[in-house]
């Protein structure tokens, strides 16, 4: 409740020194990004991490515990479809791979 507002910017967490306002990971990643040509989000590390690991045979939920879904069903909507058939079997087929 100390931290005074700023009229000027969005954060809340702000300062006025040369390196501009204050900004998260997420942003300075994207910011990075732009400068060199990697046109990706930070987010975007955390879908690559759970489809490459699906891919590995993890099970679906031993990725679901590692992202932080809250549901199974989360992490199949958002990664399954990346899948072959027979990646899709394999990686629901087997349980929780002794990881629950």
């Amino acid at each position: 409740m100390k931290i005074p507002r700023s009229n000027v910017s969005p954060y809340i967490f702000w300062n006025s020194t040369e390196h501009g306002y204050y900004k998260d990971p997420s942003n300075l990643f994207w910011e990075y990004g732009q400068e060199t040509g990697f046109d990706a989000r930070l987010h975007d590390l955390r879908h690559k991490f759970a489809i490459e690991r699906l891919k590995e045979g993890w099970s679906i939920y031993r990725v679901q515990k590692y992202i932080g879904h809250g549901s199974v069903l989360t992490t199949e909507r958002y990664y399954l479809r990346y899948l072959t058939a027979k990646e899709k079997a394999r990686v629901s087929a087997d349980g929780d791979n002794g990881f629950r």
